[in-house]
């Protein structure tokens, strides 16, 4: 929900907590059939929007970094944590 989304950011902004909005990563397969239904536009963009609006970060992940190891077709691997990590923090 996009309610609560925008009331944990600006609780970041008010204590100056840096936040990261992640857009997770899709399966390697799937993530054709998953482009199909446009949700970054629908819904990412609205995030997109939210983060700067608290001055916070957004990221997805389908774009950067670029581990694409899956335990299954939900799950990252987490072989991913350390890429994943060193890019939020760079």
């Amino acid at each position: 929900s996009f309610y609560f989304v925008e009331e944990f950011l600006k609780l970041s902004q008010k204590y100056e907590i840096p936040a990261f909005i992640i857009w997770p990563r899709v399966y390697k397969s799937y993530r054709n059939y998953y482009s199909s239904y446009n949700l970054e536009s629908q819904f990412g963009e609205r995030l997109k929007k939210l983060t700067v609006k608290y001055n916070q970060k957004y990221y997805n992940f389908n774009e950067s970094p670029e581990c694409d190891i899956f335990y299954d077709a939900s799950h990252q691997s987490v072989i991913c944590f350390d890429k994943n990590l060193n890019f939020l923090v760079d």
